[in-house]
């Protein structure tokens, strides 16, 4: 069965911890799968009490339809099914196809931390995923990111043009390296604020603005590319009042799925 291929990178608001009722939750499909790293990745506390991000390998891709991830009690939301379905219900996925999602994602991780970047680990998980599902009757048709939380609170001595700088070049050669993989330069880049609550703070907004400014400038660079915005979106604590005010809630990762989409078919040229 050839594929339409999504692929999907970033941390946890690409990896999907929003809480939360929403009146428009995401019901499996059997044309839209998920392909995923099987094994266990994470941070794993040292003896000394620090926290060290780890890799499974060999590495173990698991596809299955594609749904909401469930920890046994909550459902979690995440944007890609949302732009997904969208994609869907537009007739872009012609007769005979299936969709693939390829999740690269993990959370709390970026290139500061040396997990994301050309040669780092979660890139190298993510381009051998795509190397494993990408046959020659499939085809990519958008690469989405949400990630950059982490390199805004890192690298603590950088000014506003050393943090821009560094996150453009990473994310710059990130894209351009999986365009390349993917054989088209021409692959649909998209990428996302951050929940305003955490990044309106005053000793977040300047690292903020610093990233997103580098994405904005990444995706007008390359071309293809749009940041999608998500001022009023809410957190999971404005939602649930957890106190996590760094992720978006459940019913606001739908909208913004439905963004990336509109996004998407902007630059497609698609009404």
């Amino acid at each position: 069965m050839p594929y339409d291929i999504i692929i999907l990178g970033g941390q946890s608001n690409a990896e999907g911890t929003g809480l939360g009722k929403t009146d428009r939750p995401f019901i499996p499909d059997e044309r839209i799968l998920m392909m995923r790293d099987g094994g266990k990745y994470g941070y794993e506390e040292q003896p000394d009490g620090a926290m060290k991000y780890f890799v499974t390998e060999p590495y173990t891709f698991v596809t299955e339809t594609a749904r909401e991830r469930n920890d046994g009690e909550r459902d979690y939301g995440m944007f890609v099914l949302t732009f997904a379905k969208k994609y869907v219900e537009a007739g872009l996925l012609e007769d005979g196809r299936k969709l693939l999602i390829i999740n690269g994602t993990s959370g709390g991780t970026g290139f500061a931390g040396k997990q994301w970047g050309v040669g780092r680990v979660l890139h190298d998980r993510l381009t051998r995923m795509i190397g494993e599902a990408k046959g020659e009757n499939d085809r990519v048709v958008a690469f989405l990111w949400h990630q950059g939380e982490h390199d805004a609170f890192e690298n603590a001595d950088f000014d506003f043009a050393a943090r821009h700088d560094y996150y453009f070049d990473h994310l710059s050669a990130t894209v351009n390296d999986v365009r390349k993989l993917c054989g088209s330069d021409e692959i649909p880049f998209i990428a996302g604020e951050f929940v305003s609550e955490w990044r309106d703070k005053e000793e977040n907004s300047r690292a903020c603005e610093a990233v997103l400014s580098a994405t904005a400038d990444v995706c007008k660079t390359l071309g293809n590319g749009k940041l999608v915005m998500a001022r009023d979106l809410k957190s999971n604590n404005q939602t649930v009042n957890n106190g996590d005010d760094i992720h978006f809630c459940r019913d606001a990762l739908v909208t913004l799925g439905e963004r990336y989409f509109d996004a998407f078919t902007e630059i497609k040229g698609i009404k």
